[in-house]
C-alpha cells in the first residue's frame, strides 16, 4: 500500500524526528516503541469508519471520527469496566473483508483499550510496538529527504491474514512501513512538502532506499 501526498508543512515527520532524537538521549539502543506507530496511524493509517461505528454501538459513529479517545466513554454506566479490558480487533469484524487498508491499519492500531479514569472508564486507541529500522535525514542534488522506516516485532495473525484476503505469503513475515518526506527547498521550510508512506512485507523490495532513489532523480 503507497500513500502519496502533497501537504504544505512537515510537521508531522518533524515531530517524529524529534521524538527519535529524544529516545536516543535516553535509551541506549533505540527499538520498539508504540510510539512509531502512533505517528504514522494519526497521520495516514486511520481507523476506517465502519469499525468505530461497530466499537460504538448506538453511539452515532459520525459525529465522534477523530475523537476516538472517547469513543466508549457512552458505555452503560452500570457496566463494570476492567483495567485493561480490550475492544474487537479490527480483524474480528465481519463487516469489510478483502481490505488491505484495514489489514495494515490492524498491525500498528489493533483496536481500543478501555481504562478507569478515577470512577469514569475512558478509551485509547493501542499502538503496536514496532522497530525502527532507519531514521535518516538525506541531501540531494534535488533537495533534502526525511526517511523513517518500522518493522512490526510479531507477524500478523494468521486470522488477519485470512479475515482480509491478504496474500498467505505474509504467513510469519513482519511488516514494514516506512515515510519519506521530500523537501525540494531542504529543511525547515514552510513550503509544501511530498510525502510517500507505503506498508508492504518486510521481504519485500520497497523500502525507504527505493523510494529515495527515484525522489533523487527529480531534475
Amino acid at each position: 500500500m503507497l500513500y502519496i501526498q502533497k501537504k504544505n508543512s512537515p510537521l508531522k515527520a518533524e515531530e517524529l524526528e524529534q521524538l527519535i532524537q529524544q529516545l536516543k538521549k535516553t535509551e541506549p539502543e533505540l527499538t520498539e516503541h508504540p510510539g512509531f506507530a502512533r505517528f504514522l496511524a494519526s497521520s495516514y493509517f486511520l481507523f476506517p469508519e465502519d469499525y468505530l461505528k461497530q466499537v460504538s454501538g448506538d453511539v452515532d459513529a459520525t459525529t465522534l471520527i477523530g475523537q476516538a479517545a472517547r469513543l466508549l466513554a457512552y458505555r452503560s454506566p452500570n457496566q463494570e469496566v476492567n483495567r485493561h479490558e480490550k475492544t474487537p480487533r479490527m480483524w474480528d469484524v465481519e463487516k469489510v473483508k478483502g481490505d488491505a487498508q484495514w489489514f495494515y491499519v490492524s498491525q500498528l492500531t489493533p483496536g481500543f483499550i478501555v481504562k478507569k479514569w478515577g470512577d469514569a472508564p475512558a478509551v485509547e486507541e493501542e499502538y503496536a510496538p514496532t522497530k525502527l529500522t532507519l531514521a535518516e535525514r538525506r541531501r540531494t542534488n534535488a533537495g533534502e529527504i526525511l526517511l523513517f522506516e518500522l518493522e512490526t516485532v510479531d507477524s500478523p495473525p494468521d486470522k488477519a491474514i485470512e479475515r482480509f484476503q491478504m496474500p498467505p505469503a505474509l504467513r510469519g513475515q513482519r511488516i514494514r512501513y516506512g515515510w519519506v518526506v521530500y523537501a525540494p527547498q531542504g529543511f525547515p521550510t514552510t513550503e509544501p512538502v511530498l510525502n510517500l508512506v507505503f506498508a508492504t512485507a518486510a521481504n519485500s523490495g520497497v523500502d525507504c532506499n527505493l523510494l529515495s532513489s527515484l525522489l533523487s532523480q527529480r531534475k
